[in-house]
């Protein structure tokens, strides 16, 4: 279970332990190409995930959403319309942000604890509808900008520089948005994460967020961090 219900009113970036563990996350899927690709690479390596997956695209493929569940990993929501949650907020309410969790959570097959905002965009607001859905906010502690790399060598160099015992890092198995059409085709993603496990295998090992949080003291943020415009934040963040 998630420690400490208090945590669902903040969004936990990372994770304070003296272990060799790390969480690696991966938004915006289930892609039907890339994400088998990762889950043979993760289970070749022994490694776990957490994949915060679209609803749209969670609903078109519930077998793929099953394979990763029974491969060990953790499914979290990652929102219905990949939308910013403050823009949302401002243009449709909080009962909009609250029916958005609410059918994503539906997309997944089965109830899901852990919620991902779209671009990282939170307020109080989405803290509230978290709370309400029963979700624990997922930031990450580090992002590799894994959409702005097209070779293997590059990204897998930033990754294993991120690895720091209770980080949480920001991946993609699959692009709802980018800028550089190149970043769609996530194979140099697939051929990172097999250079980066051969090479730290011994050295780290890889655990869902659940699992993580068991290591150590949840590190939470509750005050949301001032961001760019949200055209800025599709380029960077997307």
């Amino acid at each position: 279970m998630l420690r400490n219900a208090a945590n669902r009113f903040g969004m936990i970036v990372r994770v304070a332990t003296d272990k060799p563990v790390v969480a690696l996350t991966f938004d915006d899927g289930p892609d039907a190409v890339s994400t088998p690709l990762v889950l043979d690479v993760l289970a070749q390596h022994h490694a776990r995930a957490t994949f915060f997956l679209d609803g749209p695209a969670a609903e078109r493929q519930p077998d793929l959403v099953r394979r990763i569940r029974d491969e060990g990993h953790v499914v979290g929501s990652h929102g219905w319309a990949h939308e910013s949650a403050v823009q949302s907020a401002i243009m449709h309410g909080f009962r909009a942000q609250v029916k958005d969790i609410r059918r994503a959570g539906r997309a997944l097959g089965r109830t899901t604890k852990l919620y991902r905002p779209p671009y990282g965009h939170e307020s109080r607001w989405t803290r509230l509808a978290a709370a309400v859905t029963g979700h624990q906010l997922v930031y990450w502690s580090t992002s590799v900008k894994d959409w702005d790399v097209t070779t293997s060598s590059v990204l897998a160099r930033r990754i294993r520089g991120e690895l720091r015992p209770g980080a949480v890092v920001l991946l993609h198995d699959r692009l709802r948005h980018a800028t550089n059409r190149d970043a769609f085709n996530r194979q140099y993603l697939v051929d990172a994460l097999t250079e980066l496990m051969t090479d730290v295998q011994d050295s780290i090992r890889f655990v869902t967020v659940p699992e993580l949080m068991t290591a150590g003291r949840p590190i939470v943020r509750h005050r949301r961090r001032s961001s760019p415009p949200l055209p800025e934040m599709v380029e960077q963040l997307a």
